[in-house]
């Protein structure tokens, strides 16, 4: 069984942010050997990097998790960066396999979400006097008529 969740907080762009999948083996009937995790994100997750996998951090697109036993979970989280341009949520998938017998392939994916919050410039105090200006122009434009 496979689950998914982004980062509780926003993410930023150009800031870290992280997804953590969960692979469960609840029921067996047997311990999950040779457990692969296949991940997927679009192009605007920067420098993807896992943790929890053998080729840390270079765990992604398929990370190894080895064996996870009956009753037991093994944790994989995608950290990367939200590029500058990136849609709002960007989405990123999972499908985990294993060399064992599962009775259930139907929940061995899982989607998971990052919000995006985008930077917004600031104006400096120059900036500021030069929209007050500008606005204080367009104001006496308007009163004096065409």
């Amino acid at each position: 069984m496979l689950t998914g969740r982004g980062s509780s907080a926003a993410g930023v762009t150009s800031h870290p942010v992280s997804v953590t999948y969960t692979i469960a083996n609840p029921s067996g009937p047997s311990a999950a050997t040779d457990t692969v995790l296949h991940l997927t994100a679009p192009p605007d997750l920067l420098n993807p990097a896992t943790v929890g996998c053998a080729e840390d951090p270079a765990g992604f697109p398929d990370c190894t998790v080895g064996e996870v036993p009956v009753g037991g979970t093994a944790e994989v989280v995608l950290v990367g960066q939200v590029g500058a341009n990136a849609p709002s949520p960007v989405v990123t998938t999972g499908e985990v396999g294993a060399s064992t017998f599962d009775p259930d392939t139907t929940n061995n994916g899982a989607t998971a979400e990052l919000r995006v919050a985008w930077n917004v410039p600031a104006l400096g105090p120059l900036g500021l006097l030069l929209l007050i200006g500008l606005i204080a122009l367009a104001g006496v434009r308007f009163l004096l008529g065409p």
